[in-house]
């Protein structure tokens, strides 16, 4: 084998080398592209995809498709709401494809006399991450909210109305994000601040209370 052959060959083995070496760096970062989420797409919310009991849905639709975390799929799963038992309990949870993403709550509650009580059992947090960081907010009888959590009390029930038994009943409404929201901290308190307000509003007219409700607005 003469030479000029040697140096062919040998030019060709570098062409081999370096495609190979390009096709990896290329298939790695595929990987990478694929493990950050760069291929996946986000998935839709329409206004019917929304619990139906809460107000504004085509509003919230798009709300939630801006602020919740980018997942490739979306549900709602709704239970409870205003009936003739004034005891009655709401829930709507939005879920994700890997895990919920954030979750509405409403009860008649009687805890309207201590409201750091109020504020543990109305979010019910054990281990603080929903409580950390709330500040109160003008709205109902008492509200607090942060970048995780909103909640509000406004009066529902008298002593001598449809709950009886000699209490006075206060609705309590939380929302909260089970995971961070797209957002800055200020800008996710005031989304759930939105939300908890305008679900407490419609929640308060639809279970009849027989006191005025102190959430002004729609």
């Amino acid at each position: 084998m003469g030479a000029d052959e040697m140096r062919r060959l040998s030019g060709r083995s570098r062409v081999v080398v370096i495609s190979a070496l390009s096709a990896l760096v290329v298939a790695t970062g595929l990987v990478v592209a694929w493990g950050v989420g760069v291929f996946s797409s986000q998935g839709e919310i329409a206004a019917a995809d929304v619990c139906e009991q809460v107000p504004n849905r085509g509003e919230v639709a798009k709300t939630l498709h801006a602020v919740l975390p980018k997942v490739s799929e979306y549900s709602f799963d709704e239970s409870g709401g205003p009936t003739d038992n004034p005891r009655f309990h709401y829930f709507c949870l939005v879920d994700g494809s890997d895990g919920p993403l954030l979750d509405m709550d409403v009860r008649p509650t009687s805890l309207g006399d201590n409201w750091k009580e109020w504020e543990i059992q109305a979010v019910n947090d054990v281990d603080a991450l929903y409580t950390r960081d709330l500040s109160p907010f003008p709205a109902g009888e008492h509200a607090v909210a942060s970048s995780r959590t909103a909640a509000i009390a406004d009066p529902c029930f008298s002593a001598d109305g449809k709950a009886g038994g000699g209490q006075r009943f206060s609705l309590t409404t939380v929302v909260k994000a089970r995971k961070p929201l797209r957002l800055s901290d200020d800008k996710a308190r005031s989304a759930l601040m939105r939300l908890v307000a305008d679900l407490g509003r419609k929640m308060h007219k639809d279970a009849q209370c027989d006191v005025p409700s102190r959430l002004t607005g729609k």
